[in-house]
This record gives C-alpha cells, structure tokens and sequence, in this order.
C-alpha cells in the first residue's frame, strides 16, 4: 500500500500485480470511497483493519484488471458504484470486459508472473448509477465530477475529486494513451477526450490506472496532449 497526501487528501494505492493496475482508496469514518477496486490480499486487509462498513465506488472504465475486486467487494460490503452507461453495460460481458483475453494479455505484458494461477473469465452486475457525458454528486462533504473520455474503451471517464485531484484510469498514463484494444477508438480519444483534458481548469494532480501519480500538466505535457494558452487554475 502506498499512501499519498495531496491537498489534505489522503490517497492509498493499492497495486493488482498482474499488470500493475492500480486502485485507489479514500476513507471518511468507516465509509469509503474506492476507484477500481482490485482482487488483492494487501487490498482486503486493508478492508477489514479499517472496518469498513460501506463504500461509494467509481469505475475508469470497464477492463478486467480495473474491476477483479467489485464481484468480491460487493459480496463483503454494501456498495453503491458509479460508471459510464458503456462501462456499466460491457462489466457484465467476458468479451466487453476483455477477462475473455486475460491470459493472452497478461503473457504479452512486461510482467512476469508465471508462478500465478491463470485467470478465470467473469462477468459483474451493472452499475447501480450510470451516465453518458458527466455528472456530478458529493460524497460528504466532497464535490465530485464523473466525465465521458472515450479512447481507451468505450466506457473510459474520469473522476475529479474536490475540483483538484483527477483520477483518471487509463485514459491518461505516462505513456501515451492505448486505443488498439475491442472497444478502443483513436478517433474519439482525438475528438472528445482531448478537447475535454485541456478544457478541465484547477486540476492539480492525477491518479492513473497505472504508474505513479504525478501533476496534472505533467501528464499531459508527457503525452504530448497538452495545448497553448490551457487554463490550470
């Protein structure tokens, strides 16, 4: 577990050592907030110290190493996730939610993990609230804003939590952003997505769905996306 501050925001990540896909945790009493939650022991203790009782969860998007968790995370705690309507509807499909091609993509990865059982194929209930472009609700006394940035996959968004902090799947790496898999679209990440980045003003920091988190600009500015004159705040 990694546990990052940033605005008076404390942040654990948690690490799915198949392909290093990260989820994230943010905690308010014994209720939480979780973005991907993944299917790890280090994850579940984690769970279980902090007693938590319920949980808020937020999906990037509907690939299976950003969604091992919610089957079981549902069965432990009431739960209440949050994803775009592509997303929603493609967790309850092997094939949209690619665990179809688990093993295929995980031998093709930089990981090693040879030693690990192979991984089933499985689908997840839908969302329990969807949307198609943004929306935007609270969570105690935080302000949160979901946003449609289509690319990676149909159902690829974002969250920004308190107008700072950007949690943003795979739709943005330090590597540039990957449209080749079913479901992906260059176009749509040129057209919509982008656009949509440079539009967003005040974000001052950014949580992958892989990697380290770094500043906003940074990222973009990595991926060459970054545009003359954008607003930062």
């Amino acid at each position: 577990m990694i546990v990052v501050e940033r605005n008076e925001t404390s942040i654990r990540q948690f690490i799915w050592d198949y392909l290093d896909s990260n989820a994230y945790v943010i905690c308010e009493g014994k209720e939480a907030l979780i973005v991907d939650p993944i299917d790890t022991e280090e994850f579940w203790q984690y769970v279980e110290r902090s007693e938590i009782e319920s949980a808020v969860v937020f999906l990037t998007h509907e690939h299976f190493d950003h969604i091992n968790g919610l089957n079981r995370l549902r069965d432990r705690i009431p739960c209440k996730v949050y994803a775009h309507v592509d997303c929603s509807k493609n967790i309850g499909i092997e094939s949209g939610n690619l665990s179809k091609l688990a093993n295929i993509i995980v031998q093709y990865s930089d990981k090693l993990v040879k030693s690990k059982p192979l991984l089933i194929p499985f689908v997840c209930k839908p969302a329990d609230i969807t949307f198609e472009v943004e929306l935007e609700c609270s969570w105690h006394s935080h302000h949160i804003r979901l946003l449609h940035t289509p690319g990676h996959s149909a159902g690829s968004a974002c969250m920004i939590f308190d107008k700072k902090l950007m949690f943003s799947g795979d739709t943005l790496l330090i590597i540039p952003t990957i449209t080749r898999f079913p479901g992906g679209n260059r176009e749509a990440f040129a057209s919509i997505t982008v656009p949509r980045l440079n539009n967003l003003e005040g974000i001052r920091y950014d949580f992958p769905g892989h990697g380290e988190s770094g500043t906003f600009i940074e990222m973009l500015w990595l991926n060459e996306l970054l545009k003359d004159g954008m607003v930062t705040g």
